[in-house]
Protein backbone atom coordinates (compact mmCIF):
# COMPACT_ATOMS: atom_id res chain seq x y z
CA UNK A 1 0.00 0.00 0.00
CA UNK A 2 1.09 3.82 -0.67
CA UNK A 3 -0.06 7.01 0.91
CA UNK A 4 0.01 10.09 -0.89
CA UNK A 5 3.23 12.72 0.49
CA UNK A 6 2.15 16.52 0.90
CA UNK A 7 2.18 18.06 -2.54
CA UNK A 8 1.06 15.16 -4.09
CA UNK A 9 3.89 12.81 -4.75
CA UNK A 10 4.01 9.12 -3.89
CA UNK A 11 6.42 7.85 -1.16
CA UNK A 12 7.93 4.73 -1.93
CA UNK A 13 8.46 2.01 1.06
CA UNK A 14 11.77 0.42 1.04
CA UNK A 15 12.22 -3.14 2.77
CA UNK A 16 13.99 -3.08 5.59
CA UNK A 17 17.26 -3.96 5.37
CA UNK A 18 18.47 -6.70 8.22
CA UNK A 19 20.81 -4.77 9.96
CA UNK A 20 18.31 -2.04 9.99
CA UNK A 21 17.80 -0.80 13.37
CA UNK A 22 14.69 -2.13 15.43
CA UNK A 23 12.00 0.13 16.69
CA UNK A 24 13.28 2.71 14.20
CA UNK A 25 10.34 3.48 11.31
CA UNK A 26 11.41 4.41 7.45
CA UNK A 27 9.18 6.46 4.94
CA UNK A 28 11.31 7.20 1.70
CA UNK A 29 9.33 9.99 -1.20
CA UNK A 30 10.17 10.61 -3.87
CA UNK A 31 9.95 14.57 -3.55
CA UNK A 32 8.74 16.34 -0.65
CA UNK A 33 8.92 20.24 0.54
CA UNK A 34 10.72 19.88 3.15
CA UNK A 35 11.92 16.29 5.51
CA UNK A 36 11.57 18.84 8.68
CA UNK A 37 8.09 20.00 7.29
CA UNK A 38 6.74 16.12 6.83
CA UNK A 39 8.30 15.16 10.39
CA UNK A 40 6.29 18.03 11.51
CA UNK A 41 3.04 16.64 9.72
CA UNK A 42 3.65 12.99 11.28
CA UNK A 43 4.46 14.23 14.51
CA UNK A 44 0.56 13.82 15.91
CA UNK A 45 0.60 9.56 14.92
CA UNK A 46 3.91 9.21 15.64
CA UNK A 47 4.89 5.45 17.35
CA UNK A 48 8.19 5.84 17.30
CA UNK A 49 11.66 6.70 16.18
CA UNK A 50 10.97 7.52 12.37
CA UNK A 51 13.34 8.24 9.47
CA UNK A 52 12.11 10.56 6.40
CA UNK A 53 14.14 10.44 3.14
CA UNK A 54 13.27 12.78 0.36
CA UNK A 55 14.88 12.33 -2.68
CA UNK A 56 14.28 15.53 -3.73
CA UNK A 57 13.75 19.04 -1.48
CA UNK A 58 11.55 22.08 -3.06
CA UNK A 59 11.65 23.72 0.20
CA UNK A 60 14.21 22.87 2.55
CA UNK A 61 15.79 25.25 5.34
CA UNK A 62 18.99 25.65 6.86
CA UNK A 63 20.13 26.89 9.99
CA UNK A 64 19.37 30.77 11.14
CA UNK A 65 16.33 29.86 8.09
CA UNK A 66 18.78 29.87 5.32
CA UNK A 67 17.77 28.44 2.11
CA UNK A 68 18.98 24.14 1.18
CA UNK A 69 18.86 22.91 -1.45
CA UNK A 70 18.73 19.31 -2.16
CA UNK A 71 19.30 18.11 -5.78
CA UNK A 72 18.57 14.08 -7.00
CA UNK A 73 21.78 12.17 -5.86
CA UNK A 74 22.68 14.39 -2.07
CA UNK A 75 21.15 13.27 0.59
CA UNK A 76 18.00 14.96 2.75
CA UNK A 77 16.17 13.18 5.73
CA UNK A 78 14.87 14.17 9.13
CA UNK A 79 14.64 11.81 12.23
CA UNK A 80 11.72 12.81 14.59
CA UNK A 81 11.29 11.30 18.10
CA UNK A 82 9.35 11.75 20.88
CA UNK A 83 11.73 14.13 23.27
CA UNK A 84 11.03 12.71 27.06
CA UNK A 85 14.55 15.07 28.30
CA UNK A 86 14.40 19.27 28.48
CA UNK A 87 14.98 20.75 25.62
CA UNK A 88 18.54 22.21 26.13
CA UNK A 89 19.42 17.62 27.10
CA UNK A 90 17.60 17.25 23.93
CA UNK A 91 19.71 19.74 21.85
CA UNK A 92 22.66 17.48 22.42
CA UNK A 93 21.54 15.09 20.50
CA UNK A 94 22.86 17.26 17.73
CA UNK A 95 26.53 15.93 18.57
CA UNK A 96 25.08 12.57 18.99
CA UNK A 97 24.00 13.02 15.35
CA UNK A 98 26.98 14.62 13.77
CA UNK A 99 29.34 11.48 15.40
CA UNK A 100 26.46 9.54 13.76
CA UNK A 101 26.42 11.31 10.42
CA UNK A 102 31.09 10.60 10.96
CA UNK A 103 30.92 7.02 11.56
CA UNK A 104 28.83 6.48 8.31
CA UNK A 105 30.94 7.78 6.29
CA UNK A 106 33.85 5.98 7.60
CA UNK A 107 31.40 3.07 7.39
CA UNK A 108 30.88 3.83 3.59
CA UNK A 109 33.91 5.18 2.51
CA UNK A 110 36.09 3.20 4.27
CA UNK A 111 38.49 6.81 5.35
CA UNK A 112 38.85 7.23 9.11
CA UNK A 113 41.21 9.96 8.70
CA UNK A 114 39.10 11.95 6.28
CA UNK A 115 36.53 13.33 8.20
CA UNK A 116 36.25 16.00 11.25
CA UNK A 117 33.21 17.52 12.96
CA UNK A 118 32.92 21.33 12.98
CA UNK A 119 30.83 22.53 15.93
CA UNK A 120 28.17 23.01 16.44
CA UNK A 121 26.58 21.00 13.95
CA UNK A 122 29.16 19.98 10.29
CA UNK A 123 30.67 17.31 9.45
CA UNK A 124 33.77 18.36 6.82
CA UNK A 125 35.63 17.00 4.44
CA UNK A 126 39.05 17.20 3.55
CA UNK A 127 38.52 20.43 5.45
CA UNK A 128 35.26 21.38 3.47
CA UNK A 129 31.89 20.98 4.71
CA UNK A 130 29.81 18.17 3.02
CA UNK A 131 26.89 17.86 5.81
CA UNK A 132 25.07 20.02 7.69
CA UNK A 133 22.47 19.12 10.79
CA UNK A 134 19.16 21.32 11.91
CA UNK A 135 17.64 20.49 15.18
CA UNK A 136 13.69 21.54 15.40
CA UNK A 137 11.05 21.59 18.22
CA UNK A 138 7.75 20.21 17.25
CA UNK A 139 5.78 20.53 20.53
CA UNK A 140 6.59 17.25 22.81
CA UNK A 141 8.96 15.98 19.54
CA UNK A 142 12.61 16.77 18.74
CA UNK A 143 13.17 16.59 14.77
CA UNK A 144 16.63 16.46 13.18
CA UNK A 145 17.51 17.36 9.84
CA UNK A 146 20.23 16.41 7.94
CA UNK A 147 21.50 17.27 4.68
CA UNK A 148 24.48 15.54 2.81
CA UNK A 149 26.18 16.13 -0.49
CA UNK A 150 26.99 12.98 -1.83
CA UNK A 151 26.85 13.75 -5.22
CA UNK A 152 26.96 17.43 -5.42
CA UNK A 153 28.08 20.67 -4.28
CA UNK A 154 26.88 23.88 -3.98
CA UNK A 155 29.44 26.73 -5.92
CA UNK A 156 31.48 29.12 -3.63
CA UNK A 157 29.20 31.91 -4.63
CA UNK A 158 26.42 30.01 -2.78
CA UNK A 159 27.94 30.17 0.81
CA UNK A 160 28.55 33.20 2.91
CA UNK A 161 31.85 34.95 2.77
CA UNK A 162 34.38 33.57 5.04
CA UNK A 163 32.65 30.43 5.17
CA UNK A 164 34.02 26.94 4.31
CA UNK A 165 33.93 25.27 0.89
CA UNK A 166 31.80 23.01 -0.17
CA UNK A 167 32.14 19.86 -0.92
CA UNK A 168 30.93 16.66 -2.26
CA UNK A 169 31.71 12.50 -1.43
CA UNK A 170 31.53 12.31 -5.27
CA UNK A 171 34.02 15.28 -5.66
CA UNK A 172 36.57 14.32 -2.95
CA UNK A 173 36.68 10.61 -2.75
CA UNK A 174 35.01 9.66 -6.67
CA UNK A 175 32.69 7.45 -4.95
CA UNK A 176 28.97 6.85 -5.54
CA UNK A 177 26.88 6.52 -3.15
CA UNK A 178 22.99 6.11 -3.34
CA UNK A 179 21.22 7.79 -0.48
CA UNK A 180 19.70 4.59 0.57
CA UNK A 181 22.73 2.57 1.31
CA UNK A 182 23.96 5.89 3.10
CA UNK A 183 20.30 6.04 5.19
CA UNK A 184 21.40 2.47 6.24
CA UNK A 185 24.46 3.08 7.06
CA UNK A 186 23.44 6.33 9.29
CA UNK A 187 20.38 4.79 11.10
CA UNK A 188 22.55 2.09 12.36
CA UNK A 189 25.13 4.30 13.49
CA UNK A 190 22.73 6.70 15.45
CA UNK A 191 20.43 3.98 17.11
CA UNK A 192 24.20 2.78 18.92
CA UNK A 193 25.08 6.40 19.93
CA UNK A 194 21.56 7.24 20.59
CA UNK A 195 21.46 3.97 23.22
CA UNK A 196 24.58 5.17 24.19
CA UNK A 197 23.42 8.89 25.11
CA UNK A 198 19.95 7.67 26.87
CA UNK A 199 22.18 5.34 28.94
CA UNK A 200 24.96 7.24 29.84
CA UNK A 201 24.59 10.52 29.45
CA UNK A 202 26.64 13.41 26.88
CA UNK A 203 29.68 12.71 28.93
CA UNK A 204 30.91 9.78 26.80
CA UNK A 205 29.36 11.36 23.27
CA UNK A 206 31.11 14.53 24.59
CA UNK A 207 34.67 12.81 24.44
CA UNK A 208 34.12 10.84 20.93
CA UNK A 209 33.15 14.06 19.56
CA UNK A 210 35.90 16.05 21.08
CA UNK A 211 38.43 13.35 19.83
CA UNK A 212 37.40 13.98 16.15
CA UNK A 213 36.69 18.14 16.83
CA UNK A 214 38.30 20.22 13.56
CA UNK A 215 40.84 22.74 14.72
CA UNK A 216 40.69 21.99 18.42
CA UNK A 217 43.37 23.89 20.70
CA UNK A 218 43.16 26.40 17.30
CA UNK A 219 42.42 29.86 16.96
CA UNK A 220 38.73 30.54 15.70
CA UNK A 221 36.12 33.04 15.55
CA UNK A 222 32.64 32.49 17.04
CA UNK A 223 29.99 34.95 15.51
CA UNK A 224 26.61 36.06 16.13
CA UNK A 225 24.06 38.42 15.03
CA UNK A 226 25.07 40.86 17.53
CA UNK A 227 28.98 40.57 17.44
CA UNK A 228 31.49 38.02 17.62
CA UNK A 229 34.67 36.34 19.90
CA UNK A 230 37.80 35.09 19.09
CA UNK A 231 39.79 32.83 20.84
CA UNK A 232 41.32 29.54 21.31
CA UNK A 233 38.96 26.78 20.68
CA UNK A 234 39.48 24.70 24.01
CA UNK A 235 37.12 22.56 24.52
CA UNK A 236 32.85 21.69 24.59
CA UNK A 237 31.32 21.72 28.04
CA UNK A 238 29.02 19.36 29.66
CA UNK A 239 25.82 21.82 28.41
CA UNK A 240 27.66 21.62 24.93
CA UNK A 241 28.31 25.33 25.02
CA UNK A 242 31.83 25.97 22.72
CA UNK A 243 34.39 26.77 25.23
CA UNK A 244 37.07 29.47 23.81
CA UNK A 245 39.86 30.68 25.85
CA UNK A 246 40.31 34.49 25.36
CA UNK A 247 42.59 37.40 26.53
CA UNK A 248 39.61 37.85 28.76
CA UNK A 249 39.35 34.47 30.01
CA UNK A 250 37.23 31.52 28.87
CA UNK A 251 34.05 32.13 27.72
CA UNK A 252 31.07 29.45 27.11
CA UNK A 253 29.14 30.36 23.83
CA UNK A 254 25.52 28.33 23.52
CA UNK A 255 24.83 29.53 19.81
CA UNK A 256 27.22 30.92 16.61
CA UNK A 257 28.37 30.43 13.33
CA UNK A 258 32.22 29.47 13.75
CA UNK A 259 34.52 30.16 11.32
CA UNK A 260 38.06 28.78 10.97
CA UNK A 261 41.04 31.54 10.77
CA UNK A 262 43.59 31.00 7.73
CA UNK A 263 46.62 30.45 9.15
CA UNK A 264 48.96 33.35 8.00
CA UNK A 265 50.10 35.86 10.55
CA UNK A 266 52.57 38.27 10.83
CA UNK A 267 54.85 39.67 8.38
CA UNK A 268 53.11 37.59 5.77
CA UNK A 269 49.82 39.07 6.05
CA UNK A 270 51.67 42.07 3.69
CA UNK A 271 51.99 39.26 0.42
CA UNK A 272 47.87 38.80 1.09
CA UNK A 273 46.27 38.80 -2.15
CA UNK A 274 49.50 36.44 -3.38
CA UNK A 275 48.37 33.95 -0.77
CA UNK A 276 44.99 34.05 -1.74
CA UNK A 277 45.42 31.15 -3.69
CA UNK A 278 46.06 28.71 -1.20
CA UNK A 279 43.64 26.96 1.25
CA UNK A 280 45.95 26.18 3.40
CA UNK A 281 48.61 28.03 4.84
CA UNK A 282 51.09 27.07 7.94
CA UNK A 283 53.86 29.40 9.01
CA UNK A 284 56.85 29.57 11.28
CA UNK A 285 56.71 25.83 11.57
CA UNK A 286 59.12 23.91 13.94
CA UNK A 287 59.48 19.87 13.26
CA UNK A 288 56.84 19.18 15.59
CA UNK A 289 54.67 21.03 14.08
CA UNK A 290 55.09 20.54 10.52
CA UNK A 291 55.20 16.53 11.66
CA UNK A 292 51.66 17.08 13.80
CA UNK A 293 50.25 18.76 10.24
CA UNK A 294 51.14 16.75 7.31
CA UNK A 295 48.53 14.16 7.48
CA UNK A 296 46.12 16.80 6.61
CA UNK A 297 48.17 18.65 4.39
CA UNK A 298 48.69 15.06 2.43
CA UNK A 299 45.20 14.90 2.21
CA UNK A 300 44.65 18.43 0.82
CA UNK A 301 47.64 18.11 -1.46
CA UNK A 302 45.90 14.41 -3.13
CA UNK A 303 42.92 16.06 -3.81
CA UNK A 304 44.66 19.34 -5.97
CA UNK A 305 44.25 21.96 -3.03
CA UNK A 306 46.49 24.78 -2.78
CA UNK A 307 48.39 24.15 0.44
CA UNK A 308 51.98 26.57 1.41
CA UNK A 309 53.83 25.97 4.14
CA UNK A 310 56.52 28.38 5.53
CA UNK A 311 59.33 26.33 8.20
CA UNK A 312 61.77 28.05 9.79
CA UNK A 313 64.39 25.66 9.35
CA UNK A 314 65.18 23.59 5.94
CA UNK A 315 65.08 19.96 8.16
CA UNK A 316 61.87 21.17 9.26
CA UNK A 317 59.66 19.36 6.24
CA UNK A 318 60.49 15.56 5.73
CA UNK A 319 61.57 15.86 2.30
CA UNK A 320 63.54 19.12 2.60
CA UNK A 321 63.36 21.92 -0.84
CA UNK A 322 61.82 19.36 -3.79
CA UNK A 323 58.34 19.72 -1.51
CA UNK A 324 56.39 17.44 -0.03
CA UNK A 325 53.29 15.37 -2.04
CA UNK A 326 52.66 18.26 -4.20
CA UNK A 327 52.88 20.74 -1.55
CA UNK A 328 54.31 23.98 -2.69
CA UNK A 329 57.27 24.33 0.35
CA UNK A 330 59.00 27.95 0.93
CA UNK A 331 61.81 26.76 4.09
CA UNK A 332 64.00 29.86 4.16
CA UNK A 333 62.52 32.77 5.74
CA UNK A 334 64.63 34.98 3.58
CA UNK A 335 63.53 33.37 0.96
CA UNK A 336 60.04 34.62 -0.01
CA UNK A 337 58.99 34.43 -3.57
CA UNK A 338 55.71 33.65 -3.76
Amino acid sequence: MSERASGGDIFKPEKQCSAWPEGYGRLVFESLDSTLSEAARRAADLTGPLWILADEQTAARGRRGRSWATPKGNFASALIMRRTEAPGIAALRSFVASLALRRAFVRVTGDDGAFALKWPNDVLLNGGKVAGILLENIGDHLAIGIGVNLAHAPGADQVEAGALRPVSIVGETGLVITTAKFLDALAIEYALLETQFTTFGFASIRTAWLAHAARLGEEIVARTMRDETRGIFEDVDELGCLILRTPKGRVAITAADVFFLRLWRGPFDAFGDRLRKYEYCLFDLGRHQVHRNMAHINRMAAHGRPVLCVAEHLDAVPEGRGGYHGCDHQLDRATRGF
